[in-house]
């Protein structure tokens, strides 16, 4: 995943960094002061339908709240399963991707989960 920088609003370093990511809060560390700060996250659209060979998911997208200074949206693959012969069977989730706008950040995604099936396609 591609890091990504915000403003600190302790020290104004532009290079804090997004530190980790649960699905409703973003949470932000500063390399420079060490202050750590959360940010919460709010549905803005959901239950985008996509396939890909035998893959079926969902995406969600959440707007990002605050900072202003962070990538505004990201998406999430939610119900992904494998079709085979008729059946399915659940597939663990990716990760998110971020984006500037609803679209980037499901083209991001899109373009995460083409890489990772191509890997289970290798694979098998």
């Amino acid at each position: 995943m591609a890091v990504t920088f915000v403003r600190c609003p302790a020290c104004g370093l532009a290079r804090a960094v997004l530190a980790f990511n649960r699905v409703s809060r973003l949470y932000f560390f500063c390399p420079r002061c060490q202050h750590v700060w959360d940010t919460p996250a709010k549905p803005h659209s959901t239950s985008y339908s996509r396939r890909i060979g035998d893959y079926v998911y969902d995406i969600n997208i959440h707007e990002i709240t605050q900072p202003a200074t962070a990538a505004r949206f990201y998406a999430k693959v939610v119900n992904m399963v494998r079709v085979e012969a008729g059946q399915t069977a659940q597939v663990d989730e990716l990760h998110d991707a971020y984006g500037a706008t609803p679209d980037e950040a499901v083209t991001n995604l899109e373009a995460a989960v083409k890489e990772w099936v191509k890997k289970q396609t290798r694979s098998n």
